[in-house]
């Protein structure tokens, strides 16, 4: 009987423990539903919630921004979330942004009912009017202390005077941005960035791996990067997939700086990327009167458009070249001084108008290509860099050797062969090759 009563009171101190346990398991993850503005700042001031969810539109919210305290996921689930402010409202002048994250939290974007396919979602934010905003304020979505990242949905934002699109208010830096998919529309206010820095400040971090961006700086913004007149520069920029679209508005770069700011850290390893920039800006690099800072392409898509001053990639208007490496992907520049390089009236042998570490020995032509007149031979790397005047074409030295403009894929030594006897004039037989002059370069692989 005592060996019962033993096993007895282990069972009971097991159940016991059992029920305890279940006790005190944490809750799941919280997630509540709004279809409304009450009911979105009720679940803005909770703590427990990890997930809004919208179940309704929430059409136009005018009367002031909301503030993201935690880290938390907006599901725009098919619905519209609208913010429109302005500052002209004496009520709520240079005081708001229409989205705002809190120092070290992340905010998620994402649009449930695209996971089936094509989603309705959208989360429009826009700053209107003529005022200024004060220090820290007048971004569409604030992410100058804080994270955001775009999962899915569509995402349309405007900065208000001196503010960012997506990043910094006035005075404030990009902080923190990672996009991942959606449909992404950026316009930044005056001297902001589409998306990056307010005025006077860096682009922050950003990431773009996938969607469609299209980010357009505010007159002396960078499309992505810098608002205008910092030291910190473009900021990190890295487009690793998506499609982007960035331009810069009147002497700020497509991708990099504003005005009076350099192009900052700058990584393409793929996607498809167009940069034009504004007027004294470069397509990726550098604003009015500054370098290119560091620009590496491996791999992608890229097409770069200097404004009229500017280069394709590098300096803009009174800018040196900076480091640029072009060592994969299929890459157009163009720019009225250079293609790549520096920008009008800016240093012309600086030795950073092209690194290119794989490819070092070139010919180059003077204006048209001419395989029976070239114009010399010259290296392009950083200790000795070919720096190519107004006109110049370049090409790499082939073996075998056969002009740089081909049609279709990859070709075999048959084809090689023909190539030489020039019955196949513009097949390329392997390894990369760039081009440039004046007013186009580009590199392609078969």
């Amino acid at each position: 009987m005592k060996k019962t009563h033993i096993w007895s009171g282990k069972i009971f101190i097991l159940l016991l423990t059992a029920v305890m346990a279940l006790t005190f398991t944490p809750a799941a993850a919280e997630s509540a539903e709004v279809g409304n503005e009450e009911e979105l700042r009720a679940a803005l001031g909770d703590t427990i919630e990890t997930t809004i969810r919208l179940s309704e539109d929430i059409p136009k919210i005018t009367s002031d921004g909301i503030t993201v305290s935690r880290d938390l996921t907006l599901d725009l689930n098919g619905h519209t979330l609208s913010i429109v402010l302005s500052p002209d409202i004496p009520a709520y002048a240079n005081t708001s942004n229409c989205v705002k994250i809190a120092p070290g939290v992340i905010l998620t974007v994402k649009d449930s009912s695209s996971e089936g396919g094509a989603g309705t979602g959208r989360l429009d934010v826009k700053i209107t009017g003529s005022s200024a905003m004060s220090s820290g304020n007048g971004a569409g979505i604030n992410t100058t202390d804080g994270t955001l990242i775009i999962q899915s949905g569509t995402v349309n934002a405007t900065g208000g005077i001196w503010g960012a699109g997506i990043g910094g208010g006035n005075q404030g830096d990009g902080g923190n941005i990672k996009i991942i998919g959606g449909t992404i529309n950026a316009t930044g206010g005056n001297t902001g960035a589409g998306i990056g820095g307010g005025r006077t400040r860096a682009g922050g971090n950003i990431e773009i791996i996938g969607g469609r961006v299209t980010a357009t700086g505010g007159n002396n913004g960078a499309g992505i990067g810098s608002g205008e007149q910092n030291t910190g520069g473009g900021g990190t920029i890295k487009i690793i997939g998506g499609m982007v679209t960035a331009t810069g508005g009147n002497r700020g770069a497509g991708i990099g700086g504003g005005s009076y700011s350099e192009g900052g850290n700058i990584k393409i390893i793929g996607g498809r990327v167009t940069a034009k920039g504004g007027d004294r800006g470069a397509g990726i690099g550098g604003g009015e009167s500054r370098a290119g800072g560091t620009i590496e392409i491996s791999d992608g898509r890229v097409t770069a458009k200097g404004g009229d001053h500017g280069a394709g990639i590098g300096g803009g208007y009174n800018g040196a070249g900076g480091d640029i490496t072009i060592s994969g992907g299929t890459v157009t520049a163009s720019g009225n001084v250079r293609a790549i390089g520096h920008g009008s009236n800016g240093p012309s042998y600086d030795g950073s108008d092209l690194i290119a570490e794989e490819f070092i020995d070139f010919r180059y032509w003077v204006n048209e290509y001419d395989p029976s007149n070239p114009g010399g031979e010259g290296k392009l790397n950083k200790d000795d860099p070919f720096i190519y005047n107004s006109g110049y074409k370049f090409i790499r030295i082939a073996d075998p050797y056969v002009p740089h403009t081909h049609a279709g894929g990859g070709c075999s030594m048959g084809f090689g062969f023909l190539a030489l006897l020039g019955l196949i004039p513009f097949l390329k037989t392997g390894g990369r090759v760039y081009s440039a002059s004046q007013n186009h370069a580009q590199s392609s692989d078969t």
